[in-house]
């Protein structure tokens, strides 16, 4: 999977984010106080607020040397979720998460392109935060965006994981 991504910070805030993906021809984008929009129609996170039921999704480097942590993690929810999928596109995994196609994502190491489409979460309803449960940060590596619903349950997951 792959697309195109922009997004725009103002005054040090992450206020614009858009995600296109060519494949399907599917137009994601959100400004801060305006919502998230899949083309013309309003979209907002799912309603799953049980991680048995949740759809997680994840992406690794090509290279998988040093991605130990995020294997042993992949390992460890896939016990704890009811599916798992990899797609290989950070932006996408966020656009669905905003619309509602899957409920959760980690974003392992996060540059400021990876961090504008926290707009689209956020602006469907949803939650970021870094791995401790701390404020979301577009520079820092490790955070956890879900629908909100079962944030809580996948910081605790994280903190009692053996990863």
């Amino acid at each position: 999977m792959y697309c195109v991504s922009i997004g725009l910070m103002a005054a040090g805030e992450l206020v614009v984010g858009v995600v296109y993906d060519p494949r399907a021809q599917e137009m994601f984008a959100a400004a801060k106080g305006l919502g998230a929009w899949l083309g013309d129609q309003r979209i907002s996170v799912s309603k799953v607020d049980r991680l048995e039921s949740a759809l997680l999704a994840t992406g690794f480097a090509p290279d998988l040397k040093g991605q130990e942590r995020s294997l042993d993690w992949w390992r460890y929810f896939s016990f704890k979720c009811q599916s798992l999928r990899r797609t290989g596109s950070t932006a996408l995994n966020l656009a669905y998460l905003a619309c509602g196609r899957s409920t959760a994502t980690g974003v392992r190491q996060p540059r400021l392109g990876r961090g504008r489409r926290f707009v689209l979460v956020r602006e469907a309803g949803g939650t970021v935060t870094r791995l401790d449960g701390g404020l979301e940060d577009c520079f820092a590596p490790d955070q956890i965006a879900t629908n909100g619903r079962i944030h809580a349950q996948m910081l605790e997951c994280l903190k009692s994981s053996p990863a």
